[in-house]
C-alpha cells in the first residue's frame, strides 16, 4: 500500500495540477520543500487518526492518513488559485481506487491557510486532506 502523499501526488498529476519533475511550472514534491523551484506543490504525511476496524471485528482495516499541503509562489493571487485548483481535484471523489488501495473518500481537513512568506518573500499556502482507505 502505497502512502497517501504518493496517491495524493499521483493524483494531482492525473488531474494536470503539477508534474513530479523538478523543473515542472508547478513541480510536486513528497515530504520536503526544496529551495527551488519558486512555484512548487509539497505533499506531506502527517499524524492522522488511528485506524479502525470493520465489522466483523478484524475483517478489514480502515486507514484514514492526513496530508498537509503546502502550496508555493510569489504572485499570493497564482498561489490561491493553485491551491483552490488541488481542492477541487481530491476533495469528495467519492469511490475509486489508486495505486491497488480502494479509498472510500478523501475530504478537506482544513480550510486553506496562510503560512506567511519564506524568505525569499514567496507566499505559501497550505491545506489538510484526510482520506479513508482499506
Amino acid at each position: 500500500m502505497n502512502t497517501f502523499s504518493l496517491d495524493a501526488a499521483d493524483l494531482l498529476v492525473a488531474a494536470g495540477v503539477g508534474a513530479k519533475a523538478g523543473t515542472a511550472d508547478w513541480a510536486i514534491f513528497q515530504n520536503i520543500l526544496p529551495k527551488d523551484p519558486d512555484n512548487c506543490i509539497c505533499i506531506t504525511d502527517v499524524p492522522s487518526l488511528k485506524s479502525i476496524w470493520a465489522l466483523p471485528l478484524g475483517s478489514t482495516e480502515i486507514q484514514r492518513p492526513t496530508v498537509e499541503i503546502r502550496v508555493r509562489g510569489f504572485v499570493y493571487e497564482t498561489v490561491y488559485t493553485k491551491i483552490e485548483s488541488i481542492v477541487a481535484a481530491l476533495a469528495h471523489k467519492g469511490r475509486f481506487t489508486q495505486g491497488g488501495t480502494s479509498y472510500s473518500d478523501i475530504y478537506q481537513q482544513t480550510p486553506i491557510h496562510s503560512q506567511g512568506q519564506d524568505e525569499n518573500n514567496r507566499s505559501r499556502l497550505a491545506v489538510s486532506f484526510t482520506a479513508i482507505r482499506s
